[in-house]
């Protein structure tokens, strides 16, 4: 997906937001490039990968067409959450964590749980080796989609357990100072519009980024 604040246009007009699908990266790549022939060398343009090492690899491309590039601002879609949420993050004291920090958290969750006797329906399977990894995605999850404990607890069968692994989960990161994806999300969307913490306007490319929750989006 591209898209061009109109003070970027140049000489060949381009829609405000463009999409291109299409199951072919070579594709996908084309179209890229495309795009970003059409501004003059040295214009800034951000390019959001769904990895680093994709909008890298993109702009040395066009750097050897060209011979010489400058003005691409290259970050992974995560790289750029984390860069608008550091000021506010760290005015709270906070950093962002991990998939391992998360899943060593969700072990301890887990074990204190156990310990207390507070799981019924994953009492069975809480002490298989896979069990913190499965449920520090679930939990996730959970919390990228903006599920509540409360509404967990509603729920049959897992729901209460997962109310009470999902609360255990949001203490231990609180008194570690953490923040999980969806929190970091959370606080860059805010920081976006920011004079001070978000980003300046210009043009956006997005390369196989892929939006996995509603707030990544």
């Amino acid at each position: 997906m591209v898209t061009e604040p109109t003070s970027y246009r140049h000489a060949a007009a381009y829609p405000t937001i463009a999409a291109v699908q299409s199951g072919s990266a070579a594709v996908r790549l084309r179209e890229a490039r495309r795009f970003l022939e059409r501004f003059e060398p040295g214009a800034e343009v951000l390019l959001l990968g769904g990895s680093r090492g994709s909008v890298d690899d993109l702009a040395r491309a066009i750097s050897i067409e060209r011979g010489a590039t400058f003005g691409l601002h290259r970050l992974s879609f995560t790289q750029l959450a984390a860069r608008l949420a550091v000021m506010e993050l760290a005015s709270r004291e906070r950093a962002p964590t991990t998939t391992l920090g998360h899943e060593a958290v969700a072990t301890r969750a887990a074990f204190e749980a156990r310990g207390d006797e507070a799981l019924e329906y994953f009492s069975p399977v809480s002490q298989t080796p896979g069990f913190p990894k499965a449920l520090a995605r679930t939990l996730l999850e959970l919390r990228l989609a903006a599920v509540a404990s409360g509404e967990l607890a509603r729920l049959p069968r897992s729901g209460t357990d997962l109310a009470a692994l999902l609360d255990r989960v949001d203490i231990l990161l609180n008194e570690a100072g953490a923040s999980d994806r969806a929190a970091l999300f959370e606080t860059a969307t805010k920081a976006l519009d920011s004079p001070v913490t978000g980003w300046p306007p210009m043009p956006l490319l997005l390369l196989d980024v892929p939006f996995e929750s509603e707030i990544e989006a």
